[in-house]
């Protein structure tokens, strides 16, 4: 996922704040790689064994309403 994140945000992020958009990128994949696993452990101890994948599905719903959401128009085409 990461090299065509980076990709993505080089392309859409001015020349001059590149390196911080970088720095934020991969300071939240950090969080990310250690509040995931603790978290699903912490579902899987408290509420049962099928809790981490529910958890899951719902942040992938989420995230994928925020998408839909969000996303940029299509631009019109003249033809």
């Amino acid at each position: 996922m990461s090299p065509p994140l980076s990709t993505l945000l080089s392309f859409v992020t001015h020349e001059d704040e590149q390196g911080a958009m970088f720095g934020v990128k991969n300071s939240l994949g950090a969080f990310g790689r250690f509040c995931g696993p603790l978290m699903a452990g912490v579902l899987f101890a408290d509420v049962g064994s099928e809790a981490p994948y529910v958890a899951a599905g719902a942040l992938m719903l989420i995230s994928l309403v925020i998408f839909l959401t969000f996303r940029a128009p299509k631009e019109a085409t003249v033809g």
